[in-house]
């Protein structure tokens, strides 16, 4: 819960490895953790998740950010990584779901 407070998911070069030793524990307890107290079952789904909650967050809160600079602040490469991946997670475009959050404010 604290390297998530930190949003050290955020760094881009963040590995198993690394989250692992920054937060002293195994993969299989992280896991066991993860399967039971989280919507995802294990790190390499979970990394992805905490990624596009934090997108969707600054996305909200900052409807003038270009898509690049959300993918950036979450830890992505770039735009086209950042628009996979969500559209992976959330069955939807990035642009697709700001538009719909925008359409719900004004209405």
């Amino acid at each position: 819960e604290q390297w998530v407070s930190r949003r050290n998911f955020t760094n881009p070069n963040v590995t198993i490895s690394s989250a692992l030793k920054e937060m002293n524990i195994s993969a299989i307890a992280l896991n066991f953790y993860l399967e039971h107290n989280t919507s995802v079952e294990n790190y390499r789904k979970w990394l992805p998740f905490l990624r596009i909650e934090e997108a969707k967050r600054i996305m909200l809160e900052h409807p003038e950010y270009s898509f690049e600079t959300v993918a950036n602040a979450c830890g992505y490469s770039g735009q086209a990584t950042f628009s996979r991946a969500f559209k992976t997670l959330m069955g939807i475009s990035p642009k697709d779901w700001a538009s719909s959050c925008a359409k719900q404010k004004e209405a």
